[in-house]
């Protein structure tokens, strides 16, 4: 292959003593199955937030995917218990970039979350408890859009157009959301930017909730 993109985690294999006959049988294989997915996608979100992460948050990761692969490998209802914080923590992630891949989409929905992940309405509300339920985290990830887009707005379009653009398909409804989210008007919050006014600053983002997971058990 000309261009690979590679990403490789190294543990002492002390920490594994339990699991290292397994894991010396399935060395060089491509492992299958629904968990071998979530450690996948573990190992993506640890890549995607590594330059972010300090040296005192590699203890919760290193334990987390430690938990992971014992209950790859195991396959037992104690080893699932215990991976129960880093599952949680790489579905949230993936659910997280599904929406944030689909935002534009008119028909996002809880269901098509529930449909890319695999898992029930009840479980996916489980991953998103502390934003108030996945319903009301993408409609909050679609205000944080418009807002963005009307900072950044240089054509100066419409603002029910950006409302439009995002999923918003009523006006009225966009700007009472807008207001209750932000403390200010969509029209103010352009007119406080062009003048360079100070307004509130965007979301930090999710990387504290994931951590949040990976610390919980």
């Amino acid at each position: 292959m000309a261009d690979t993109n590679y990403t490789g985690l190294f543990f002492s294999r002390d920490d594994f003593w339990d699991i290292a006959d397994a894991l010396d049988q399935n060395k060089h294989q491509v492992l299958t199955g629904p968990l071998s997915s979530i450690v996948g996608d573990f190992v993506l979100s640890l890549n995607n937030r590594a330059e972010s992460l300090s040296c005192n948050e590699a203890v919760a990761i290193s334990e987390a995917f430690g938990h992971l692969l014992r209950a790859m490998v195991r396959q037992t209802p104690d080893a699932f218990e215990e991976a129960k914080a880093p599952i949680a923590a790489a579905q949230f992630d993936r659910a997280r970039r599904y929406i944030a891949n689909n935002l534009k989409a008119p028909n996002l929905s809880p269901e098509m979350v529930c449909a890319d992940l695999g898992i029930s309405r009840r479980q996916l509300y489980y991953l998103f408890e502390r934003h108030g339920g996945v319903a009301n985290f993408i409609r909050n990830r679609r205000l944080a859009a418009c807002y963005n887009a009307l900072k950044r707005d240089g054509e100066r379009k419409l603002v029910s157009s950006i409302a439009y653009e995002f999923g918003f398909t009523n006006s009225s409804t966009f700007c009472r959301q807008f207001q209750s989210r932000y403390g200010f008007s969509p029209t103010e919050a352009r007119s406080a930017w062009l003048s360079r006014q100070k307004t509130p600053e965007e979301e930090r983002g999710v990387l504290s909730d994931w951590l949040a997971w990976l610390s919980e058990g």
